[in-house]
This record gives structure tokens, sequence and C-alpha cells, in this order.
């Protein structure tokens, strides 16, 4: 007489169970060949995954069918803020605490300067510790219960959410262009980082509304050719090639003829806010919100 099984023996190896990557971003472990020519400058940054968008762009390929055609490509934006230096690579644990006490008075300060002339005299190069400035980003923290509450216990072979598929991935040449963020230019806000050749107005490179599930890029960002692993503000680590790169793929220059900024939130056809208010006129919530801060006007000065 047959019966019903309500559990099996487990069919795979346990040495692939909840293997994923240490930490969420990845580590540079190698570093380019410093060029003296140069100025100094950083070989590495972290960013921020705000969202996807496409472009127009004229191909400079000679001998390909699409040379000096206009294509359509899929971008990433990545946002990267101004990164701060907290310390000096291989330093002690509580280095940066008795480098700060050494700032609170002269002799310390003369001690720092000291310090500062040799490694300009002596080293060629230094390693530093950074990181990022999240106050400067759309972002906030969110915690959140990765593992049921009922039943209390989960079984061994049930897999986790962040557990499985969370890897480190490695891809190369995919910027597109570095572009800046947000300035104030004699008293003016400029925002106009995203214009190109087809556009007839100044705009961002935000879409309308902002990016979806992130908000607005206000500082430096990059685009990248493609899409990138992760989600919506995930922190990629990018950094330069250790190799110079000679291959016509990665030294082609790409010219942007169009940069799309419609909403991200549905089938919108507008690129800037102006270019919707002239194609739709005045609105009726516009008129009421009008009207009611002329009533409070007058109100201000019957009183």
């Amino acid at each position: 007489m047959s019966h019903s099984k309500f559990s099996t023996p487990r069919k795979f190896s346990a040495s692939h169970l909840r293997n994923a990557a240490a930490r969420n971003h990845g580590k540079v472990k190698s570093f380019p060949k410093d060029d003296l020519s140069k100025t100094v400058h950083l070989t590495a940054l972290l960013g921020y995954k705000a969202g996807v968008t496409y472009i127009v762009q004229e191909v400079n390929s000679p001998g390909s069918k699409e040379n000096e055609k206009e294509v359509v490509e899929t971008v990433t934006i990545v946002e990267t803020p101004s990164m701060v230096i907290v310390g000096i690579h291989r330093s002690k644990k509580k280095a940066l605490t008795q480098y700060c006490k050494k700032w609170q008075d002269n002799d310390g300060k003369r001690q720092l300067e000291k310090g500062f002339n040799s490694m300009k005299k002596y080293c060629q190069v230094i390693r530093i510790i950074i990181h990022t400035q999240m106050h400067l980003l759309p972002l906030h923290q969110e915690k959140a219960h990765l593992r049921a509450w009922h039943p209390a216990q989960v079984a061994f072979s049930v897999a986790w959410a962040g557990w499985k598929g969370y890897r480190r991935r490695t891809e190369i040449n995919k910027i597109c262009k570095i572009g800046q963020g947000y300035l104030i230019k004699d008293g003016k806000l400029i925002e106009n980082n995203a214009s190109a050749d087809y556009d007839l107005s100044d705009k961002s490179i935000n879409p309308l509304g902002g990016f979806v599930h992130y908000g607005e890029v206000t500082n430096d960002f990059i685009i990248l050719k493609g899409c990138v692993m992760g989600t919506k503000k995930r922190v990629l680590t990018l950094s330069k090639f250790l190799l110079v790169q000679t291959k016509q793929q990665a030294l082609k220059k790409i010219g942007f003829k169009f940069i799309d900024t419609t909403s991200k939130f549905g089938h919108g056809c507008f690129q800037t806010v102006e270019e919707k208010k002239a194609f739709m006129g005045p609105l009726r919530k516009t008129e009421l919100q009008r009207k009611k801060e002329l009533n409070v006007k007058n109100r201000l000065y019957s009183w």
C-alpha cells in the first residue's frame, strides 16, 4: 500500500547554500601604474545607480554598416557625489581618532605639515581611505525583516532574500560621458547638463518626476553604456583601466545627439516642464492655485 511523502532528501550540494558576496560593493584590489606626467588624482570611486534612459548617437566606426548613422542605445545613469578622505591605507584602527587630536593645537599642526611635506618629497604612490557623502543623495535608510516571522524558524533549504544570486560582476569599457551636477553661477542655479544637438531648450539629466525609486540626480554623474548589475540605489565601484587601451572599440568617440528625459512613470512625450506647459496650456488646477494665492494676499492686505 502506497503512501504520500511530505519531505524528500536534499537534491543539491550544501556548499552552494547561502553563498553570496561578502560585501555589498566591489573592492579594488589592483591599481594602474602611476603616470608622473599627469596631475595627482584618484584611480577609483563609488557611485550609485539612479536609473536607465536612452540616447541617440552617431556611430563613428569605419568599415561598419552603421558608420555615420544614428542609432538608439540604452544607457545607465550613475550618480557620483564628491568623496571625503578619512585616512591612509594600512593605518591603525585608532589612527583617525589620534589624527583629529593633532589639529587641536599648533604643535600638532606643525607635525602634520612636516608629514605632508615628507610625503610629497619621498612618496610616489599614496593609497587613501575615502567614503561617500550619502547626505547629498535622495536616499534614506530602510530596515526590513528578511526572515519569516511565522513560523519562527525557517528550514535551511529555503532560500533567503539576498542570499542567492547576489554576486559581484566586472565589466569594462562602459563609460560614455561624465556630466557635471547642479552648480550656482552668478547667483543663479544652472541645471543645464544634458542638452545635446537635437534639443531646443536647456534641460537636466533628470526625467520629469525624477528617476523611479531613486529621485533626482543633483551631483556629478557618469553615463554608462548599456545596463549594469543591481537595482536602483545599488553601490557601484568604478576604477581606471589597469592597461592602456589600444582597441578601436575603446578609443572611438561617442557624440550624443539626444538624451531622453521624458517621464519614466508612464508614456511621457515631454522633455521639460516648460515644454509640457507650452503644449497643455493653462490647467484648471494651476488656475485654482493662482486664485488661492491671490485670496491669501488679499486677506493679508485687508488686515
